[in-house]
């Protein structure tokens, strides 16, 4: 598993060297508001893995690694 770094869209860039994909099943680190206002997963006992901003996300080099036509499923919190 990758740490997240710094810079996230190297990150990616660096661990899918340069391929690129037909399908992908993209389940991003959302940062989010559940109902009870906690912010999740960072609530203490939902603290499993680092999170990013929406933008940051959004800033991810995604299309780069896509064939010129490619499926892309992306997985979204209820909360979102």
């Amino acid at each position: 598993m990758l740490a997240m770094g710094q810079d996230a869209a190297q990150d990616l860039g660096n661990f899918l060297n340069g391929d690129r994909f037909g399908t992908v099943l993209a389940d991003p680190p959302w940062r989010f508001v559940n109902r009870t206002g906690k912010v999740a997963p960072e609530h203490k006992r939902l603290a499993r893995y680092p999170t990013m901003e929406l933008d940051e996300i959004c800033a991810l080099p995604v299309a780069e690694h896509l064939e010129d036509r490619a499926h892309c499923y992306l997985w979204v919190p209820n909360a979102l």
